[in-house]
């Protein structure tokens, strides 16, 4: 279930994610669609910001962030609980991300959004500097 009334803002949210998650090019018009449709539409803020961040577009990935941390308390604990695990990795704390993405999961384990940024070698865990991983991030 995603907090949003216009099927226009899921539609496109959920085209955003699959083009993220597939490494295509096209989610950040995506999420920027969704949220005209909804503005109060928080995961699409967390969504673009995701995509900002990755694009190195740090000062915008927080603006958005910052929406999205904004409308959090009227969400699910599921979304809620998403914007922070994402909202760790935005902010570049490796270390609380992890643990909160494992937090996640374990009661929202199909939540690709999350997961996705643990796995792969250069994922959170594969540089967490847990044993027998490949080095620790600060």
């Amino acid at each position: 279930m995603l907090t949003t009334a216009s099927a226009a803002a899921r539609d496109a949210y959920v085209a955003g994610v699959d083009l993220l998650l597939a490494a295509g090019d096209g989610a950040e018009p995506e999420f920027r669609k969704a949220i005209a449709c909804d503005d109060g539409f928080a995961l699409a803020h967390v969504g673009l910001a995701r995509v900002l961040d990755i694009d190195q577009r740090h000062a915008d990935a927080q603006d958005a962030l910052a929406r999205a941390r904004g409308l959090a308390p009227g969400l699910t604990a599921r979304e809620r609980a998403h914007i922070r695990a994402q909202g760790y990795l935005i902010d570049g704390d490796s270390a609380a991300a992890l643990a909160a993405a494992r937090e996640h999961l374990s009661e929202f384990p199909r939540d690709a959004m999350v997961l996705a940024p643990c796995t792969s070698i250069l994922g959170l865990i594969g540089l967490s500097g847990c044993a027998g991983r490949i080095c620790s991030i600060s």
